[in-house]
């Protein structure tokens, strides 16, 4: 209650009561209440956030030396959170939360372990993005939880393992430092109240994200992350050993220069026109290419009247070629679907970042065709032989249909998938989520789209 208030009251806090305590006081926000209590109530409290439309998740909370179930659980659901373009800001913790701290690598709590969008030189990305808390002098909170973490873990049921950040060296975290000593904000009664921690860091970070994305719709959680930490300020542990380290990441944000970084070129539009005699009534929009975002015609059309939509295009992570992918617009309309064809055509292209620093994960698992009806054939490659584990899923994670587990050579694979589930039904149409675990490689995921 308290501290649920504190921590919102730092993201859109507008000053009503007589002190304005929020970044954004200009965002909306939705309340989901998750903790205390088990991964299965943080789990539904998302998916109601992900079916009305969140844009961001922000967690002052996790679990302190978890068990590898609940972390890999967490890693899980972060991957999920990435394919789908939401970013989830997390806190680093608090030690022990009685003023010591947990041996490396388990200090940071989970779901803040978790690697970011962003950085991670040796494996995958997820959602997470993890803050560390400051005092005034810029010094790191003594509480605020430390890195690196670890990924080399071995799930008792069998289904899903990651060993692509093994301890040493681990994965640096956190990936910023915020303000979260000694601030001030909203409680209950029409109150203020001062705490520490970085549960007060974390919305302070979650409310600058919110400006980024307001000022430029669209932006990637791996944009924004390269954003915030290409531009922090380096609060270097030691003089020696300038830039990223395990207690600030990239360093104090600075929503400034972050913002002066933000692309402020305007997306790209496309235009639908109504030309018939009735109103045109939206249904949903299929868009299976990760590099494009297209918005939500949403609502109906008047006979005669047009409409504007942005699209954005984030080529990170591709390799140079030519990409086909295709619009799918439910509507009313007597012809409907309408389906836009897209075609990228991504050349040369230099960021200017050090190597060590990579952009979204390379993809290593593709099918043709998408969107589909009603086969689809998939397609990987593994770097070694061993036991390899093929899996559709629906958008709430649940399994739909296992489509291998078992020993392979390395080399090239493809395997169907003829719609059906574990049953044998057919299931419907719909957005589904295609996840490789194979050795010698961090887990894959792939958005399908089957139009019926």
């Amino acid at each position: 209650w308290h501290h649920g208030t504190h921590t919102a009251g730092l993201i859109v806090g507008d000053g009503a009561m007589g002190t304005t305590t929020g970044a954004a006081p200009g965002a909306q926000l939705m309340v989901l209440r998750s903790v205390p209590g088990y991964m299965a109530d943080m789990v539904e409290a998302m998916q109601f956030g992900l079916d009305n439309g969140v844009h961001i998740f922000s967690m002052s909370a996790g679990w302190t030396q978890p068990p590898d179930d609940v972390r890999t659980a967490n890693r899980y659901n972060a991957e999920l959170l990435l394919s789908v373009d939401v970013p989830w800001i997390c806190a680093a913790g608090n030690g022990d939360n009685v003023g010591g701290h947990h041996p490396v690598p388990t200090n940071i709590a989970s779901p803040g372990d978790c690697p970011s969008p962003w950085y991670g030189p040796n494996g995958g990305q997820t959602a997470v993005f993890t803050v560390g808390g400051v005092d005034i002098a810029n010094n790191i909170g003594t509480t605020s939880s430390y890195g690196p973490t670890e990924w080399n873990t071995t799930n008792p049921n069998d289904t899903v393992d990651y060993h692509d950040y093994p301890y040493t060296p681990g994965l640096m975290k956190p990936d910023i430092a915020a303000p979260g000593v000694s601030i001030t904000s909203t409680t209950a009664n029409d109150a203020y109240v001062t705490y520490d921690g970085t549960s007060m860091a974390c919305p302070l970070v979650t409310a600058s994200f919110c400006l980024a994305m307001a000022a430029t719709p669209g932006l990637a959680p791996a944009q924004l992350a390269e954003i915030f930490e290409t531009t922090a300020t380096d609060l270097t542990t030691s003089p020696a050993t300038p830039g990223r380290d395990n207690y600030s990441g990239a360093g104090l944000i600075n929503l400034p220069a972050a913002l002066g970084q933000t692309p402020s070129e305007p997306p790209l539009t496309l235009q639908i026109t109504n030309h018939g005699n009735l109103p045109l009534i939206f249904g949903a929009t299929y868009n299976p290419a990760t590099w494009m975002q297209i918005e939500s015609p949403g609502g109906f059309l008047a006979p005669g009247d047009s409409r504007t939509l942005n699209v954005t295009v984030d080529p990170a992570g591709l390799p140079e070629g030519t990409y086909e992918s295709s619009v799918i617009f439910m509507s009313n309309d007597p012809k409907s679907a309408t389906v836009l064809p897209v075609t990228l055509i991504y050349g040369s292209y230099v960021t200017g970042v050090p190597d060590e620093l990579p952009g979204a994960a390379v993809k290593r698992l593709e099918n043709y065709p998408n969107p589909f009806n009603p086969r689809t054939v998939l397609r990987f490659s593994t770097p070694q032989s061993g036991r390899v584990q093929l899996e559709i899923h629906d958008l709430r994670g649940r399994l739909v249909r296992r489509l291998i587990a078992t020993e392979l050579p390395a080399g090239n694979h493809e395997f169907l998938w003829d719609g059906q589930n574990e049953q044998g039904s057919a299931v419907a149409s719909g957005q589904y989520f295609a996840r490789l675990t194979a050795p010698g490689t961090s887990p894959v995921s792939r958005k399908l789209l089957l139009v019926r």
